[in-house]
């Protein structure tokens, strides 16, 4: 909201996107999930999956159209439209890097995938 957009909770909790967030010439279904434990040097994992009928399904374009993924003890911000990882049902964080490569670090703090404006 500091950065103009305006945010709106959905009614209920039936839907697979937490909020819709308005940038003035769009609307984003944006699915927040949060993290507060490393993984040994594997990183930090959100899931981008949800349980239907006790089955992992993977969050899709058709779910939502961006993840954020917060790693709350370091205070740092993933913004992760969903064409960059389907089909992954997990997204892994590497904020002090990592030797096979940190491949959603380029969405740290990302919030110009919604606005628009690096």
């Amino acid at each position: 909201m500091g950065m103009g957009m305006l945010v709106s909770k959905p009614w209920g909790d039936s839907d697979r996107y937490d909020f819709v967030v308005d940038t003035g010439g769009r609307l984003w279904r944006v699915q927040v999930r949060s993290t507060e434990t490393r993984f040994g040097a594997r990183g930090y994992a959100v899931h981008a999956s949800v349980y239907v009928r006790r089955k992992i399904v993977g969050l899709t374009a058709k779910d939502i159209d961006v993840i954020v993924g917060y790693i709350a003890h370091r205070d740092i911000w993933y913004v992760v439209p969903v064409r960059a990882f389907v089909p992954r049902k997990n997204l892994w964080f590497y904020p002090d890097g990592s030797k096979k490569g940190a491949m959603f670090e380029k969405y740290r703090d990302a919030w110009w995938v919604m606005t628009g404006r690096k």
